[in-house]
């Protein structure tokens, strides 16, 4: 279950856990747990920081990658027929993918419930 920040409980719990240990161990392990605890922290930060960025990059990252695929889809289709890569053909598979029910699909918003 994800709380309303971009992150789930689990990644909370480990955090204030390795917080938790952190002060209480002594010596190098006290060390090994600090590194944990900034590495969670980062963790968390950069997830509340995705979640709450601006729609339009979302959506923008998603699409960018989907047409990357598309792109990397018609090179292979062009090398094994011989032919040079066209790009309109990739730009006219992503314009259909973006135009039919499949688009929910390739531009999943992580903010839907669990």
């Amino acid at each position: 279950m994800r709380l309303k920040f971009g992150f789930g409980y689990f990644e909370l719990m480990f955090c204030i856990a390795t917080m938790l240990l952190s002060i209480r161990a002594h010596g190098v392990i006290q060390i090994g747990y600090f590194v944990l605890v900034v590495i969670s922290l980062s963790y968390l930060v950069m997830k509340f920081w995705m979640y709450n960025a601006s729609p339009w990059r979302r959506i923008h990252f998603s699409a960018k990658i989907y047409y990357s695929g598309l792109l990397g889809e018609e090179w292979r289709r062009s090398q094994s027929e011989g032919r040079e890569p066209q790009l309109t053909r990739a730009l006219r598979d992503f314009s259909g993918k973006m135009l039919s029910s499949e688009r929910r699909e390739i531009l999943a918003d992580d903010r839907r419930a669990s």
